[in-house]
């Protein structure tokens, strides 16, 4: 059979399954050996950099490869570009493919480090094939997820959706994996002064385990989640709050491009939540403690990030195009 086809059946085989054969033995031998058959890891290139990818995993959008622009979230990109100084050491928890890791590798130099956290053991593989094609230095590779404690924990894999402790969207393979505290991996002489998270929902048991090396931190961007919060046993609320008694006490709103704060926040997702019957999507938040300015610009909705001598999170100012 001509592997055009398998790829067909394997895609359509993805959605029927997901409705009635998820997680029965036939849907996962059907799944092993069209995997076999189709899926092969593919190196792409952007950004400037090359990445290995399982495309049908990952959540690049394949059709903006080769056009030099970035393949996913342009946003967060241009963000990063503004944040991240050379020198500097960063974290990048919840990798997935690697491609933020990468980014930042680039941003930080020779003279700066990122560490790469990521619990799912496939991903863990292709970072670490990344990381070889471009001969980055600057990279270590925790294959572990991020928690509060060390130990073992379920690990739902399905690409970005992949999370701790649950599945999403019918997924019932889980695998065991270990956990670690940043605390425990990152060494006491190490300053973070920035970091990445992004691990559905698992963001308060994280934050628990990170204390001291949150104290060299001025800023960092956070998913939120508000129902994966909750069905990892945390409280969106809580989180926010907790942030807020480590310092962290300005809001900015990624994705609107705006300053915002835990109350805007509750009352978006609870009207969300009346509206429509569901919760907000995921946000992405900038927390900080002092020293970021941000402004839009223009109609392009990309961030503007100056990092400034003492001086708090000012309101976006809109410029004309």
């Amino acid at each position: 059979m001509p592997k055009g086809a398998y790829r067909l059946l394997y895609r359509v085989g993805r959605r029927v399954a997901n409705g009635r054969l998820y997680g029965t033995s036939t849907y996962k031998g059907i799944r092993a050996f069209l995997r076999r058959k189709l899926v092969e890891d593919e190196v792409v290139e952007t950004n400037g950099f090359k990445m290995v990818v399982d495309r049908d995993l990952s959540a690049f959008d394949p059709t903006m490869v080769g056009t030099g622009k970035p393949v996913w979230e342009p946003e967060m990109v241009e963000f990063l570009r503004k944040i991240v100084k050379p020198g500097w050491t960063v974290m990048d928890l919840g990798a997935e493919s690697g491609y933020f890791a990468l980014l930042m590798s680039q941003l930080v130099g020779n003279s700066g480090h990122v560490y790469a956290f990521e619990a799912d053991p496939a991903s863990v593989v292709r970072i670490n094939k990344s990381v070889a094609l471009n001969r980055f230095s600057n990279i270590t590779v925790i294959g572990k997820a991020v928690s509060d404690q060390p130990g073992i924990a379920k690990f739902y894999p399905d690409g970005m959706r992949g999370a701790l402790g649950y599945h999403r969207f019918g997924n019932q393979d889980g695998i065991e994996v270990e956990c670690a505290s940043v605390d425990s991996v990152i060494p006491p002489d190490v300053k973070v002064s920035f970091f990445k998270m992004d691990i559905e929902g698992s963001e308060w048991k994280a934050l628990k385990g990170m204390q001291r090396t949150l104290r060299s931190c001025n800023s960092f961007i956070t998913e939120f989640l508000t129902p994966g919060l909750r069905r990892t046993g945390g409280d969106p609320w809580a989180y926010l709050a907790q942030l807020a008694d480590s310092g962290f006490t300005r809001i900015f709103d990624v994705d609107a491009m705006r300053e915002t704060s835990a109350a805007e926040l509750k009352d978006s997702v609870q009207g969300a939540h009346h509206a429509r019957g569901t919760a907000a999507y995921p946000q992405s938040l900038l927390l900080a403690r002092r020293a970021t300015r941000m402004r839009t610009a223009g109609r392009v909705g990309i961030a503007t990030v100056s990092v400034l001598r003492r001086t708090g999170i000012s309101r976006p100012r809109s410029s004309r195009t």
